[in-house]
């Protein structure tokens, strides 16, 4: 009886220790998958980040990419306007235009207008009809660059009788360049793209300096005949037609050289109706070479000039 209680008593330990083994083997199981699965979420997370900042470097690098390219095309911008080389050297001569000169009373009023910038399919056309629809002739001042692609504008305002002068190729501060052969260049590259165009190999071609800035020293280089104004319009400014009518209207006297933009559609819309105006009040409308050969002789290279009064 004694040693049946005994084994009872074992058999018990035993069955109460396998339970308790079962117990601590379950929960070391749990742990374990537990532990694995938080592993594994972090794994991902930082997956997830790798991928992440690699997705950034290359964003990067695409943004990179986009800056040094629009570095490299602004860099061409530049060089194409500011730095133009051109295979012809000195200061050779280029249609002015088709003068007009015998057409012309020296002892009337005349007054000329003149544009600079252009030109623009937008704005020149509109300019040339109204001249033309009057008789009036007018000088325009081109920019190297607004040339390509606008030749038969060009070639209109030629025939037209219109004179066409320079307005160097990039539109810059001539006085600011320091290398004098890039002087040089900014104005023949333009003489050279007119000569092209109207075909006429020897005449002599007006410069206006972008933003009347000259010297000395660039009047040696260039040896221009070089054309400012009188009256500034300011049409740039205000682009504003009527006030551009009755700018024209309150400043005009004879000999005046007026400055104005063909770039702008209000500078259009403000100055057919000042020819009209002009016409009416018995101006000519002439350019800048023949009010000057009409009331001073020949064109002087060198030179100058602002109003040509009597």
């Amino acid at each position: 009886m004694k040693r049946n209680r005994i084994i009872i008593a074992i058999v018990t330990i035993l069955i109460i220790c396998i339970s308790i083994a079962g117990i601590i083997l379950a929960n070391t199981k749990k742990e374990s998958k537990k532990i694995k699965t938080v592993n594994k979420t972090a794994t991902a997370g930082e997956a997830k980040k790798e991928d992440s900042g690699k997705a950034d470097k290359n964003s990067d690098k695409d943004d990179s990419k986009k800056y040094a390219d629009n570095k490299d095309k602004s860099g061409e911008n530049e060089t194409s306007k500011n730095e133009i080389e051109t295979t012809s050297s000195g200061n050779e001569g280029n249609n002015s235009g088709q003068s007009n000169i015998e057409n012309i009373d020296p002892n009337k009023p005349m007054i000329a207008l003149t544009f600079d910038d252009g030109p623009s399919r937008e704005v020149t056309p509109r300019i040339l009809d109204a001249l033309e629809q009057t008789g009036g002739r007018a000088t325009f001042f081109l920019v190297g660059y607004n040339i390509d692609g606008n030749e038969d504008i060009i070639k209109r305002a030629y025939d037209l009788g219109c004179e066409l002068g320079g307005h160097t190729y990039g539109h810059v501060n001539l006085i600011k360049i320091a290398d004098d052969e890039q002087v040089k260049n900014q104005v023949n590259a333009v003489n050279i793209r007119l000569r092209e165009i109207t075909g006429q190999e020897q005449s002599t071609t007006l410069l206006r300096p972008p933003y009347g800035s000259i010297d000395e020293r660039v009047m040696g280089l260039i040896n221009n005949p070089v054309v400012l104004w009188s009256v500034d319009t300011e049409d740039w400014k205000f682009r504003n037609a009527e006030e551009l009518l009755g700018y024209v209207e309150q400043n005009s006297y004879d000999g005046a050289i007026l400055l104005m933009h063909d770039l702008y559609p209000t500078t259009a819309d403000g100055i057919i109706p000042a020819i009209n105006w002009l016409k009416e009040q018995g101006y000519q409308l002439v350019t800048v070479s023949e009010m000057i050969e009409s009331r001073r002789g020949e064109i002087k290279l060198g030179v100058k000039y602002g109003e040509i009064t009597p």
